[in-house]
């Protein structure tokens, strides 16, 4: 998938090892993934828990996945690290 110029320029940017230096407090990403109704949720929170383990810098303390949304023909999780 390629982003054009313009997408780029019209999205809002945050800078947040800048916020982590200026708070000196961990930051919290969260990133929103739209899966099937026929994976089990037990499963893609699982998943997503390990992939946030197998990422580095991330608290292994903090990370949590919330289902945001039922959509018509997918669930909205969320993971937060």
């Amino acid at each position: 998938m390629s982003l054009s110029k313009a997408t780029v320029l019209a999205a809002s940017i945050t800078n947040d090892s800048l916020a982590r230096r200026e708070i000196n407090e961990p930051v919290v990403i969260a990133t929103t993934v739209f899966i099937g109704y026929d994976l089990p949720w037990r499963q893609v929170h699982q998943l997503l828990l390990e992939a946030a383990a197998t990422t580095t810098c991330i608290s292994q303390e903090l990370p949590f996945v919330l289902q945001t949304s039922l959509n018509g023909f997918l669930i909205s999780y969320e993971l937060n690290a």
